[in-house]
């Protein structure tokens, strides 16, 4: 999703004891939004060198939007086959395939072609036409993959922009931990992954933002304490356009070409990686709340928490949850 919300978390680490130890920040900015990193490391490691190169490196392989992408060769047919020896691209193809299959395909990394009509239409200030919908949505989302990744079809385009910030920050995550950093914070464009302490000795907390706050006047809906979790959010109260007097999510439903429509504002996912739950979160603000918890209770495989702000018919916002994520509030 991605993902794509910048402002979506607030983070907040509150405690009243005196600061410790001494902990490293990096801030920048990669993948079209802000990044903010704050760890542990009893040698004070600079690790910004190398966290600079995995995030051009990802973007290079990655980014819809950097000419002369991995993605944008492959969607441009370009390239249509290589060598699995990509450092990136190769593994978030089969991850977003894995999760596509898991999610019943409410998520789907193939909708580039969709995004992009769709686009065209809003700007005329129209849906884009049913019969376009259905031939694009006929394009099979598929791919070769043993010792060669190749399209099956060379209209295929895929946009990994859903998962691919969470990746992202697993992937960090993961560069840290393989240097021995057990207390960190990555956080891109709103999405989360954490471990250990933060530098007041104390659970990363993160609040959830409410759906009215603005830019300038910060609202909280929930604050949770994670430890060894990611925290992601999927949420259309920013993104969607309105035609005919219908609000359309940014959210597409694959199966029906449109963004959707329901009353479910926004998703919040606790699990153990932030790539699969950025997927989970487009995947189930397409779903909707009560369609997410009924698959949820056929086969929580990721043991997730959840909470879901919705808006009634008096245009008030309700907040609800699933799982433990009670736990998690404070």
């Amino acid at each position: 999703m991605k993902n794509i919300f910048p402002f979506l978390f607030l983070i907040l680490m509150f405690s009243c004891t005196e600061k410790k130890v001494s902990y490293v920040e990096f801030i920048g900015e990669a993948q079209g939004t802000t990044f903010y990193i704050s760890y542990y490391d009893s040698l004070e490691t600079d690790y910004s060198a190398d966290i600079q190169q995995i995030l051009e490196n990802f973007d290079q392989e990655l980014s819809t939007y950097k000419p002369g992408s991995v993605i944008n060769q492959f969607n441009n047919n370009e390239i249509d086959s290589f060598p699995l020896n990509t450092e990136y691209f190769e593994k978030c193809c089969f991850l977003s395939s894995h999760m596509k299959e898991y999610t019943q395909g409410y998520f789907d990394f193939g909708l580039q072609n969709l995004i992009l009509a769709s686009k065209k239409y809003e700007k005329l200030g129209k849906v884009i036409p049913k019969n376009l919908r259905d031939s694009i949505l006929q394009i099979p989302t598929t791919f070769f993959g043993s010792n060669w990744l190749m399209k099956l079809d060379k209209r295929i385009k895929f946009n990994f922009n859903a998962i691919a910030q969470g990746y992202s920050v697993d992937v960090l995550s993961d560069f840290l931990e393989s240097n021995g950093v057990m207390n960190y914070m990555v956080e891109i464009g709103g999405e989360i992954r954490v471990k250990g302490i933060n530098d007041k000795g104390e659970l990363w907390t993160v609040s959830l933002e409410a759906p009215n706050s603005t830019r300038d006047d910060r609202k909280v809906q929930k604050m949770i304490a994670v430890d060894n979790k990611a925290v992601v959010t999927s949420g259309s109260y920013r993104k969607f356009k309105e035609i005919d007097g219908i609000k359309y999510s940014h959210a597409i439903n694959p199966k029906t070409g449109l963004g959707v429509t329901h009353n479910l504002l926004s998703v919040s996912i606790i699990c153990e990686k932030a790539a699969v739950a950025d997927a989970l979160a487009t995947a189930f603000l397409v779903m909707g709340k009560e369609k997410t918890i009924q698959f949820l209770d056929a086969n929580n495989k990721y043991k997730v928490s959840l909470l879901f702000i919705e808006v009634d018919s008096n245009n008030e916002y309700e907040s609800s949850t699933f799982g433990d994520f009670e736990q998690y509030e404070f």
